[in-house]
């Protein structure tokens, strides 16, 4: 191979993810190394300058401080003293000292001498005139001020010069030796990636490849390496695995898609299939049965709904399936669509999913009926609630999870902020009625309702009066799952009501005014004084009561007069009457009494008719229910005979069945004997053919014994069935006869029941009649007894109006008015006649009497 042949193949060699990985690794890590080490020069470059800085200052400060008096009295041995040994302990940074005085002038210099470049007396003089420290532009510099004295006076100047190439070149050492460690590292890192990236990503990619290449060849039995590796090689290998995967169940999907099919036939839910121009493919039944059923009223929305046939139909023409389809909406959008038609006095749900290809192209849609005629009521029902009433909601804890607006209106809540709302902060403690318990959730998950005027709590504190119902939410077990409070806002009627019981307490409290007034006043006029006016005001709407008890009581003074002058002649009149009346009275009061006790003898006779009569009936109802269970028994009987001859014929077909196996097992030993024979024959050969035979001939006998013992247990069995058939036969008899038996009970009891009901009717009327006549002459009695009552009464009555018109003051001098002896007596006889028992009791109708002339006016 020429040459370039071998650099082509060591190029394409190094042209691997793991060689271009690594090369960028190096590379920025070198890049990174770099910029660190030249980042971390500087940083302590300028930190060990800053140091060195802040030396300068401290030091030169502490030798300002110990040269005040030196400086002040011109000590000059004492200054070179204190310089020295301060120079030499600072050394090899420091360089020198010069010290200065007041005036400037030169007191001290180091051996070192100042450089030609640099005048220390610029900042001594610098440091005097300012009192403070002065500092070069790098900080190598420093005079400071130095001070003599409790007052501070400045008695000179002290300026030193400092070096950091010394540091500066430590530091430079130091950085190449921990360059030279970190390319160590950097080496031997290298080398450590590459050995792993070559085992941990390269091997394994190329494993993966090799996976492709037999996947390519359609091997798909093959394992992909790494898909418990947690990396993206990982990923890489699990999702290689799924798609093997998917292409050996890919030979599966024919199979799948027929049992698809099969479900979308089978399926409850109304479906059909359209192309992408609208042409109906397929139907499942429940779909044409609905479409079938929303005929004629779907023709109208689909023109195309003829009921004929509904593949080939073209559903395009269907109101807004243009729209729900989507067929022609960009590629990427393909969401289903939903929309409900009114069909008659129906509302049915249509939701179209469009169907694509790999492509992304529409092939079809696939169209789902669904009836939503009570869904839709029962929606506008919910709605018409939640318009107009309020609705909480709460879970089995009391926190409220949903409130409808008019109840978040009413409590003055936000309904987005439910989290601090619950039963127990929004029910008063104290219901204004006892219908509401104080365990509201307790009783709802007895299952006990509540119902009645229920107040709440608004967030400012005020009641809200809601007149509703808690309804329990329970699961199929019967705990409680939630509650929900639903009711309408009585809170205007509440107060309306209680303002009218105001009102009525008012009117009440005048009212008690006015009662009182009056009472005290008909107090006193039942105590005679007719004389005592009311003459304190009214209110306005008693005041006209007022004026017509004052005007009445005029009216009672001028009677009262009348009266007393009429009460003799009525007292004359009334003896009389008495007489003729106590004579007649006597005669029908016996004969009053023995219609009664007639009239008793037949109600107890009539009751006595009436329990017979309801005892035959009750007879006759048990004896016809006796005969319906015995008719019952009847036909349970021969049912039971029906099913023991089926029994029997099929015993007697397993008999014939064993016969079969029998003659089988038979003719299986005649030829496992002629296999034996035959085996015999063959000598050695057959040996083992002869045991099988001698073992087919153990079976078929053990096959003949078992057979014929099954026969044996089916003709025992026979026979016991035969006897059950005799013994239901035999029961079916006895209850035919106890049918008839009570039939003809029956039918007599149904005649006693008769006849007792007619004897109760007979002596229902004739009951009747005697106690009309006895209410009648029951009525003449009493009305003869209060005719004589009437009488006595009228001649004592007379004498006491005599005496109780006396006791009036009617503003003259009182009347008295004597009562004889024969009043008295009058009213002795009065108490003695009615004194009366059993029907004279009665209550008769009184007839109006004449009003007595001089009572007309009264």
């Amino acid at each position: 191979m020429p040459e370039t042949g071998y650099s082509r193949l060591f190029l394409s060699r190094l042209n691997t993810l793991m060689v271009k990985a690594l090369a960028t690794t190096a590379f920025l890590t070198i890049s990174v190394l770099a910029a660190m080490v030249t980042f971390d020069y500087t940083a302590q470059r300028n930190l060990l300058h800053n140091e060195m800085t802040s030396r300068a200052e401290n030091v030169t400060e502490l030798l300002a401080m110990q040269l005040g008096g030196s400086i002040k009295f011109a000590n000059e041995i004492a200054i070179r003293d204190i310089a020295t040994s301060v120079l030499s302990a600072a050394e090899p940074e420091a360089r020198s000292v010069f010290v200065t005085g007041p005036e400037g002038d030169s007191m001290y210099a180091t051996s070192v001498g100042v450089d030609a470049t640099l005048d220390p007396r610029i900042y001594a003089r610098q440091a005097i005139e300012t009192a403070g420290a002065v500092r070069s532009d790098d900080g190598m510099v420093v005079a400071y001020p130095v001070f003599f004295g409790s007052e501070q006076l400045i008695a000179g100047a002290v300026v030193t010069t400092w070096d950091d190439a010394r540091i500066i070149s430590l530091l430079s050492r130091n950085q190449m030796i921990a360059m030279a460690v970190a390319i160590s590292v950097f080496v031997v890192t290298m080398a450590f990636l590459i050995l792993y990236a070559w085992y941990d990503v390269s091997r394994p990619l190329n494993r993966i490849a090799s996976v492709m290449k037999a996947m390519a060849r359609e091997k798909y039995d093959i394992d992909v390496p790494g898909t418990q590796r947690g990396d993206e090689i990982g990923n890489i290998a699990r999702r290689l695995h799924g798609f093997r995967n998917a292409l050996s169940n890919a030979q599966k999907g024919q199979r799948e898609s027929a049992f698809k099919s099969a479900a979308f036939e089978g399926s409850t839910a109304p479906m059909m299939i359209v192309d992408e121009r609208g042409r109906i493919n397929f139907t499942n039944p429940a779909c044409a049965v609905l479409l079938d059923d929303l005929l004629p009223g779907l023709a109208d929305l689909w023109p195309d709904a003829t009921g004929e046939n509904w593949i080939g139909a073209d559903l395009s023409n269907l109101e807004g399936f243009a729209e729900l389809a989507a067929l022609d909406r960009p590629t990427g959008v393909r969401d289903a669509g939903t929309t409900v038609l009114r069909v008659g006095d129906r509302h049915v749900r249509v939701t179209i999913s469009p169907a694509c290809d790999d492509a992304d192209q529409p092939i079809g849609a696939v169209v789902e009926w669904s009836e939503q005629t009570v869904a839709h009521r029962n929606a506008a029902l919910l709605g018409g609630i939640d318009s107009t009433q309020m609705r909480i909601e709460f879970d089995a804890q009391g926190q409220c999870s949903d409130i409808n607006d008019v109840a978040a209106s009413r409590l003055k809540l936000d309904p987005g902020d439910l989290s601090h709302l619950s039963l127990q902060s929004i029910l008063a403690p104290v219901q204004s009625t006892a219908d509401i318990p104080e365990d509201v959730l307790g009783n709802l998950a007895e299952g006990d309702g509540i119902h009645g005027k229920i107040d709440l709590i608004r967030s400012d504190g005020k009641r809200v009066v809601v007149d509703g119902s808690f309804i329990n939410v329970s699961t199929a077990d019967g705990i409680m799952e939630r509650c929900i409070l639903i009711g309408t806002d009585v809170t205007v009627a509440e107060a309306e009501v209680r303002d009218a019981r105001d009102r009525q307490a008012r009117l009440a409290e005048e009212q008690a005014k006015v009662v009182a007034a009056l009472g005290h006043s008909l107090q006193c006029l039942s105590e005679g004084d007719l004389t005592l006016e009311l003459t304190a005001p009214f209110p306005p709407e008693y005041e006209k009561l007022r004026r017509d008890f004052n005007n009445a009581l005029v009216g009672l003074r001028s009677a009262m007069t009348s009266v007393t002058h009429n009460v003799e002649s009525i007292r004359n009149e009334t003896t009389e009457i008495t007489s003729a009346a106590d004579d007649l009275s006597r005669r029908t009061e016996r004969q009053a009494a023995t219609l009664e006790e007639t009239a008793a003898a037949l109600d107890e006779l009539t009751s006595s008719v009436r329990s017979a009569a309801e005892g035959a009936d009750a007879a006759s109802k048990m004896s016809e229910d006796a005969q319906q269970n015995a008719e019952h028994g009847g036909e349970i009987a021969r049912q039971a005979v029906v099913a023991m001859d089926g029994i029997k014929a099929s015993s007697q077909e397993i008999s014939k069945i064993t016969s079969v196996i029998d003659d089988i097992a038979f003719q299986t030993n005649l030829l496992a004997l002629n296999a034996g024979v035959e085996a015999a024959r063959a000598g050695e050969a057959g040996r083992g053919f002869a045991v099988v035979a001698t073992e087919v001939r153990a079976l078929a006998q053990r096959s003949s014994e078992a057979a014929r013992e099954i026969n044996t247990l089916i003709s025992t069995s026979g026979e016991q069935v035969q006897q059950g058939v005799h013994l239901v036969d035999s029961t079916g008899t006895a209850l035919a006869a106890i049918v008839s038996s009570v039939d003809d009970i029956s039918n007599r009891v149904a005649e006693i029941a008769s006849s007792a009901r007619q004897q109760s009717a007979g002596l229902n009327e004739i009951n009747a009649a005697v106690n009309e006549l006895d209410h009648v002459t029951q009525q003449n009695a009493a009305m003869f007894e209060e005719t004589t009552a009437a009488s006595h009464a009228l001649t004592g009555e007379a004498d006491a109006l005599a005496e109780a018109v006396a006791k009036f003051n009617i503003g003259t001098s009182r009347l008295a008015v004597r009562a004889g002896e024969q009043s008295a007596s009058a009213q002795v006889d009065i108490s003695k006649s009615l004194a009366t028992d059993g029907a004279l009791a009665l209550q008769p109708e009184r007839e109006e009497e004449p009003i007595a002339t001089g009572w007309e006016e009264f």
